[in-house]
């Protein structure tokens, strides 16, 4: 992530800083855009690897541009928002890091679409991995929306896609997947001659597979990375990746088919042998092995495993210490993981509770689908030792992480918790039975064994109970927009898809936008903006059935879901909304009399189709409704 960072923060301070400021409508000239085009591509195309923070060849670039930094190493910028680069013809200016600038974006926009919708994106990413800003999403939506508008389809790909890959890091998979539906059509293979920002079709099944095996939907999981491996096999253009071969173990695994894990083991191991020893590779390879590990039949055969200790060989020989290896505290605790199961089956038991005593001091920030690698390779180990009391406790480290890695999918979080449950409960019996069969029985140790299966079934009650609560007050507060009361975006997408899905009944969806709601902001500051969107909510929730939905779609935009309705019945209630809310113009921001319209598309789906189709055909009629002259809606029915 911190080379992603730097080349994304480098990109927007090189376009930044090299152009000079003019009115809104001057354009850059051609020769201008060429130069920073050629740049970007430089920066973003897809084969430059993310591993080394300060590379020379980077460095280079910014000092032909005529840059020069007070750090010579970009990881070691602590604070990135006083982040400090100089242009050298004027050392006491200091750059805007997240160009706010409003000429700028206009001029650039004018200048090259492509350029500009590739850079918005990039400043919107990396604010969201600077700040884990959480309206990154909303961002992207009205940047998806602006793309909308182009007779140039590729600027919509990129933002859309870009829109899923967020909404895949934030944990909410099915709008994800709606989003990539809307774009997988149009992107393609990676080619010899990639254009700016290119989002290629591998990358972009790699992150649907991963979608899928979050949703517990493993024979999808398995279909997209089948496809997946049979694209790259195909593309010369293209380095094998592990990463499909990995769902598919664990998506075997989690189904219950050993002996399916077990080949796919196998055969992911052979392409692992021609992997050039880089860190990437070995990473990838590492992620194999603890798959591989979980598995009864393998760990059997682990210790004659010549690809086992080729692979732990060259990851001990990897310098965790250089500035140059790329996202170095995970892969050292992965390591970390891989030794202490080395050490286990080699004797070296003590070796192995000190490596694993590491583990368990993990800071807080690493990713709970990763946390629950490290504990099963952590239970693995401590079996192999004999300590099934530590084995159980870490087990049931990993299994409650993985219930916490799927939290925000609040939509399957009820079968979830039940399943992961019901795998602890299994687990335990399975490791008792164990210590039984390897161990001399005594009244003795009969009697502590009563008493450890007591406190475990008390601990499971009480996780059970803590993790119910947990889930009712994260489902409420992942449901609920803190400002207006409405549902979420991510709370109404399913909702979407069952209510469309449902060929018995006609589905209408409305989607309203504020007008001129920037001004408002600017004009009366962003107190007023929330008691007009706050009091917008609860006007639109007072009118409205008890069974319609209602949501905040994006910053200043709603989406409404009726049920049994036309979209001539929905224009009608639309329209006295807009009615009634505009009579209201006393607010407690303000003393001035304001009155706020809205626009509004409005589409009725009669039989079943793409929810990312519906949700399309309204945001035209809306964009038609703004066009015409705001303050309407545009509806029809498809």
């Amino acid at each position: 992530m911190t080379h992603s960072l730097v080349r994304a923060i480098v990109a927007i301070l090189v376009l930044y800083t090299q152009f000079p400021s003019a009115e809104v409508t001057q354009t850059f000239s051609k020769e201008e855009v060429e130069r920073y085009y050629g740049y970007l591509n430089v920066l973003l195309r897809a084969e430059e690897g993310a591993i080394y923070a300060d590379a020379p060849e980077l460095q280079k670039k910014l000092e032909e541009l005529g840059f020069y930094k007070e750090s010579t190493h970009f990881r070691n910028v602590t604070n990135l928002f006083t982040y400090d680069v100089y242009d050298s013809q004027n050392p006491n200016e200091k750059i805007n890091l997240f160009c706010s600038n409003d000429d700028f974006w206009k001029r650039l926009k004018l200048s090259n679409e492509r350029i500009y919708f590739s850079l918005k994106i990039i400043c919107i990413e990396t604010k969201f991995a600077i700040t884990g800003q959480e309206d990154a999403a909303n961002s992207l939506v009205n940047l998806q929306r602006e793309a909308l508008k182009l007779k140039d389809k590729w600027p919509y790909v990129q933002v859309t896609s870009s829109l899923a890959v967020v909404l895949t890091k934030g944990g909410n998979h099915v709008a994800a997947l709606i989003e990539w539906q809307k774009v997988i059509g149009d992107i393609r293979p990676r080619s010899s001659k990639p254009i700016l920002n290119e989002v290629y079709l591998e990358l972009a099944l790699e992150w649907v597979s991963d979608s899928y095996l979050a949703l517990q939907a493993y024979d999808e999981t398995i279909l997209i990375s089948k496809k997946l491996i049979t694209l790259t096999s195909s593309n010369s253009q293209v380095d094998k990746r592990l990463y499909p071969y990995i769902n598919i173990i664990r998506a075997q695994q989690n189904k219950g088919n050993s002996e399916q894990a077990n080949l796919a083991i196998a055969e992911t191991l052979k392409i692992a042998e021609n992997f050039q020893y880089d860190f990437d590779g070995n990473f990838q390879k590492t992620l194999l092995l603890i798959e591989a590990l979980k598995v009864d039949e393998f760990q059997k055969s682990v210790k004659k495993s010549l690809e086992y200790k080729k692979i732990v060989e060259s990851l001990n020989n990897l310098d965790y210490t250089s500035s140059k290896v790329y996202d170095a505290p995970r892969s050292k605790f992965l390591l970390r993981a891989i030794n202490s199961f080395n050490y286990a089956v080699n004797g070296y038991h003590k070796k192995a509770r000190e490596e694993l005593s590491l583990i368990e001091t993990i800071p807080d920030y690493f990713p709970s689908n990763q946390l629950a690698s490290f504990y099963e390779i952590a239970a693995i180990t401590m079996e192999e030792i004999g300590d099934y009391r530590s084995a159980y406790s870490f087990l049931k480290k990993a299994k409650l992480e993985s219930i916490r890695s799927v939290q925000n999918t609040s939509a399957f979080i009820p079968d979830i918790i039940d399943s992961q449950n019901s795998q602890i409960e299994k687990a335990t019996v399975a490791l008792l039975k164990s210590q039984l069969k390897n161990q001399k029985i005594t009244l003795e140790s009969n009697r502590l064994r009563i008493i450890l299966i007591s406190l475990i079934a008390l601990t499971l009650l009480s996780a059970l109970v803590f993790f119910i609560y947990r889930h009712r007050e994260n489902s409420k507060l992942a449901n609920t927009d803190s400002l207006t009361k409405a549902l979420t975006r991510r709370a109404i997408m399913p909702l979407l898809v069952t209510s469309i899905s449902d060929k018995r009944r006609s589905t209408v969806i409305a989607i309203i936008d504020l007008d001129n709601f920037k001004k408002i902001n600017d004009t009366y500051g962003h107190v007023m903006g929330d008691e007009v969107l706050a009091k917008f909510s609860n006007h639109v929730s007072a009118k409205i059935r008890k069974t319609d939905k209602f949501a905040r779609y994006g910053g200043e935009e709603f989406l409404l879901l009726f049920d049994n309705a036309t979209h001539i019945e929905v224009k009608g209630l639309i329209d006295s909304i807009r009615v009634s809310f505009g009579k209201l113009v006393s607010w407690n921001s303000t003393s001035d009399s304001v009155s706020v319209s809205f626009s509004c598309g409005v589409v009725e789906v009669k039989t079943a189709k793409e929810v990312s189709f519906a949700i399309k055909h309204a945001d035209e009629l809306l964009y038609e409704a703004k066009k015409a002259g705001r303050g309407r809606t545009h509806s029809a029915e498809i």
